[in-house]
């Protein structure tokens, strides 16, 4: 196995994750699909919104797969702006092949702050995300507001990121548009699971380190801690609010969706057979002692039940999409990493595996001292077929959501074709349950 040097970076412990949130679809979006803004053909139809963190926003979504011939560690290769594919998609050339990544993501690719503009720090939304590649809206009208690395606070109050919050940001988008669907996923910077993530990360690296966070005595590994109970009045908030801004203009209530996170990390009985514990980083870029990985699981649980809880008392409809990866979290041994097939005649790299194989989570990315700042704030985020996985159970959900005045929950998994071994991203979908609402709603 080759050692993953991305960036010519060495594997040693440095800074980590500026930003981690343990928060039958095709590439490009719709045309008129863009990141954020307002604009006139708006009032034609409905528009479904996204508002929340990273997860949704897209962060990470210009990946596909984890693969140890990125090249550089960027899927635009140093040749000519030329996407390095996987053969999956090298067998679509109409649709991939040859393209820049400008004409595949029209609006500016990951890092788009508003259409045709990019700009640091921004809010890293993907013209791939989710709003916009599942099968919503009228005609396909998304529009994507939010932002990597955002709160509650960043959606109610606080300017994030030189933007307005999130809610002003629908508020202003319903005065020239009608929107029936509102999709939020937040919470997971509100519990600083970057910083925990850093902290199991260190103690991957560092032998013998007491104190810290990533232990079984973190608060958070007990499903009553405080701060979930935090979390969901929080959350609650923002849910009441964006019913009130409906309210406010005059609006048919939305029908709001609650989405949760998805499991990024495979469970240690469930890990690639690798020589040891210690070259977990090296082999899976998964750099997390059995302790921590216990942790993270019982966090990432303990977080989709805060938010279950806050969806039922605020009587919307609440996604659960813990198990949108199964079987292709990072370092699960039902997946594999991209490897390099040959090359076509312009040098791009074509894969071997498709989508059904690979890992559906960016792995982590990094590590060094010196490193790409970027490719650290997408680790263990959705890649694109994660993306799409979620994207697909979406779809699912809202389909089955078929009465007025109900709210229903729906818990994402992964089907299978007739006949196939394996499933791809496109095959999850969600079982879903309905509820009576514990009091009166539109949708």
């Amino acid at each position: 196995m080759h050692t993953k040097n991305l960036g010519n970076c060495t594997r040693n412990w440095g800074a980590l994750l500026a930003s981690v949130a343990v928060s039958s679809l095709c590439l490009a979006p719709p045309a008129h699909a863009t990141s954020g803004g307002v604009r006139a053909q708006d009032a034609a139809g409905s528009l479904a919104v996204s508002l929340g963190d990273s997860y949704i926003a897209g962060e990470g979504v210009r990946w596909f797969g984890n693969s140890l011939s990125e090249d550089g560690g960027d899927t635009v290769t140093n040749r000519e702006n030329r996407l390095s594919l996987p053969g999956w998609m090298e067998r679509n050339p109409d649709l991939y092949s040859g393209k820049s990544r400008d004409e595949i993501f029209p609006d500016g690719t990951y890092n788009s702050k508003e259409s045709g503009k990019t700009a640091e720090p921004g809010c890293h939304r993907s013209d791939a995300a989710e709003i916009h590649t599942a099968g919503i809206g009228h005609a396909g009208r998304t529009r994507n507001l939010a932002c990597s690395g955002a709160t509650t606070d960043d959606i109610l109050t606080n300017e994030y990121r030189g933007e307005k919050p999130q809610i002003q940001q629908l508020d202003s988008l319903l005065r020239s548009a009608d929107v029936d669907t509102v999709v939020v996923s937040i919470g997971g910077n509100d519990l600083d699971l970057s910083g925990l993530v850093e902290d199991c990360a260190k103690k991957y690296f560092s032998a013998g380190v007491i104190g810290g966070t990533c232990d079984g005595a973190n608060p958070l590994a007990k499903p009553d801690a405080p701060e979930y109970t935090s979390l969901q009045e929080k959350v609650g908030k923002v849910l009441t609010k964006v019913r009130e801004t409906f309210k406010d203009r005059g609006k048919t209530q939305p029908r709001i969706i609650l989405q949760g996170y998805p499991r990024p990390i495979a469970k240690k009985e469930d890990l690639r057979p690798i020589p040891s514990v210690s070259s977990r980083y090296q082999n899976l870029g998964y750099p997390f002692k059995d302790e921590s990985v216990d942790l993270l699981q019982q966090v990432s649980k303990h977080l989709n039940n805060a938010l279950r809880k806050a969806a039922s008392l605020a009587s919307v409809n609440y996604l659960d999409t813990t198990e949108a990866f199964q079987g292709h979290e990072l370092g699960h041994k039902n997946s594999v990493l991209q490897v390099k097939d040959g090359e076509t005649s312009d040098g791009r790299a074509k894969g071997k595996y498709g989508p059904e194989s690979l890992e559906w989570t960016r792995w982590v990315d990094n590590l060094g001292v010196i490193g790409d700042e970027q490719r650290k704030r997408e680790s263990l985020h959705p890649n694109y077929l994660g993306t799409q996985s979620e994207a697909a159970c979406l779809t699912s959900f809202i389909k089955q959501m078929t009465k007025t005045g109900a709210h229903y929950t729906g818990t994402c998994h992964i089907g299978k074709a007739d006949g196939a071994k394996q499933a791809g991203p496109d095959q999850t979908v969600a079982a879903v349950t309905e509820e009576t609402p514990r009091t009166g709603i539109h949708r």
